[in-house]
Formats: C-alpha cells, sequence, structure tokens
C-alpha cells in the first residue's frame, strides 16, 4: 500500500511541477501546427505529432507516442502490457 501511495504522490508531484515527461516545444519549435494524430505507441520525433501531446524517447532509443502516468493501471497495454515506466510515461 505504501509504495503505490508513493507512487501516487511521486506523479502528481510531478505532473503539479511540470518536472515529468520531457515534452517538445511543438509549434514553438517549428514543428507542429495542427493537432496530433498519431495513437499510443507510434513513432514520433515531435509531441505535438502526438494525440496524447507526449511523444518520449525510451532507453532503446526509440521515441514513440505515449501518455503520463503514476502506476500501471493508468497504461493501456502495450508489449509488456500496463506498463508505467519510472519517468511517469506509459511504455508501448
Amino acid at each position: 500500500m505504501f509504495k503505490c501511495m508513493t507512487a501516487i504522490v511521486v506523479g502528481l508531484l510531478l505532473s503539479v511541477t511540470g518536472c515529468g515527461p520531457k515534452k517538445d516545444a511543438g509549434a514553438d519549435a517549428g514543428g507542429c501546427t495542427d493537432a496530433g494524430t498519431l495513437v499510443f505507441g507510434a513513432a514520433c520525433t515531435l509531441a505535438c505529432e502526438c494525440a496524447s501531446s507526449v511523444c518520449f524517447t525510451f532507453g532503446d532509443g526509440t521515441s514513440s507516442c505515449t501518455l503520463n502516468c503514476a502506476a500501471n493501471p493508468d497504461c493501456p497495454s502495450g508489449s509488456q502490457g500496463q506498463k508505467c515506466n519510472l519517468q511517469g510515461v506509459c511504455k508501448p
């Protein structure tokens, strides 16, 4: 129970402080001008390409559209089931 509560508190703090998963600057950086349409797990280079506005580069060097999360149940099923990594993003 304590571990679960810690994950929730950390997730809330990250979302409030803005220290969560790194997002790109999108249109401000000369990238996208329209809302993104790429779905969870799609390859991306800019956050603004994704419907979730979250494009994350994982440890293996691949970048995918994903979602912010605090715990595994926050994520849709990906290659490892419902997986929220330690950086607060769902693993596709």
